[in-house]
């Protein structure tokens, strides 16, 4: 029956703890045809499934050599501007979000052009989406506004195996505000609740900001780093990396915490300047200076005092986990020995 339990799959997510989410029949058949649908698939359809298909795997192939490829998924991780610049004219590119918590993908993005955010994800697949507020579930979002992402639909899954006070937390039974969507009879479908922050487009297209659990203090003051790192994304463009973070520093014979923003900015200017090594953070340049000053003084017109960071390191690349995530821990590390 589409009821019954299809698989549980395993993932800690941010907690470090493993978690079974349990997915049903019905769930992925949904997700499966709405999928096949979104990538334009059919009977003449060859496809190559890897698990871990992601743009950073991606990054080294080469779109020259592969001749007979017509489409190529991404997902797992946010594309860079580079990614489209490689792929999207040689293939259909698509990009896809999925969680373990539902099946397969919610969000597609079917063709994504090199003109394209490269943190478009795209519409949902399979289900509904709803933006809401990130402290407040019951308050739900217009169009522009940075939220929590919330599914409802078949493809949500039953919750986590043996865990009722995560589900209870996670997949909520309704939401105050929907009854003016869906009347007063009782729901037909699962929600769930992502954690993760997204903006409405003005096509419905969903742009994947970060993480909503990526959160610190600054003065008092809660911060979400990811939006942090979204705004300065907006002003230098989202071809550039960026990652915001909380460093403990040695000032003054004492230990302080201070916002800092990571920047590797993909320009000719800054790429003249100096070649790639295996290090993790650059010199700054005058070039970067300027760029940072500018940044900084933008900032200021968005957002407030304390969602500016103290100082702006240039770094070379990325640090990843084994899962594939930005590696704050090993930032952390390495920053905190810089003076």
């Amino acid at each position: 029956m589409g009821c019954n339990a299809l698989y549980a799959v395993f993932t800690s997510g941010s907690t470090g703890k493993p978690k079974g989410a349990v997915n049903e029949h019905a769930s992925f058949c949904t997700a499966a045809k709405g999928s096949g649908r979104a990538l334009r698939m059919s009977s003449q359809t060859r496809a190559f499934q890897s698990a871990s298909f992601t743009p950073s795997v991606a990054r080294l192939l080469d779109a020259q050599a592969l001749s007979g490829l017509q489409a190529l998924e991404l997902a797992s991780e946010p594309m860079l501007h580079t990614d489209l610049q490689k792929w999207a004219d040689h293939v259909l590119l698509v990009n896809a979000y999925g969680i373990a918590e539902c099946s397969v993908y919610s969000v597609i993005h079917p063709a994504m052009p090199c003109t394209a955010h490269p943190h478009n994800i795209g519409f949902a697949v399979g289900c509904v989406t709803w933006i809401v507020d990130q402290d407040n579930s019951d308050i739900p979002l217009p169009v522009g506004e940075v939220g929590e992402l919330v599914l409802e639909g078949v493809t949500v899954g039953r919750g986590y195996l043996n865990n009722q006070t995560m589900t209870a937390d996670a997949f909520p039974l309704k939401l105050s505000w929907l009854s003016s969507f869906r009347g007063e009879t009782p729901y037909r479908h699962r929600l769930y609740k992502t954690g993760d922050l997204v903006q409405y487009q003005d096509d419905g297209s969903l742009v994947y900001v970060g993480r909503k659990d990526t959160q610190a203090k600054v003065d008092g003051q809660r911060i979400e780093l990811s939006e942090v790192e979204w705004h300065k994304r907006e002003i230098l463009g989202p071809q550039n990396n960026v990652v915001a973070e909380m460093i403990q520093v040695h000032r003054n014979g004492s230990k302080q915490t201070i916002l800092i923003a990571f920047v590797r900015l993909q320009d000719a200017g800054e790429d003249e300047t100096y070649p790639t090594s295996d290090l993790l953070f650059r010199v700054r340049t005058d070039h970067f200076r300027v760029r940072m000053e500018m940044v900084e003084n933008e900032l200021r017109a968005r957002v407030p005092t304390y969602m500016i960071p103290r100082a702006f390191v240039a770094f070379d690349y990325i640090p990843l986990s084994i899962p594939g995530k930005t590696d704050r821990r090993r930032l952390q590390q390495e920053a905190a020995s810089l003076r």
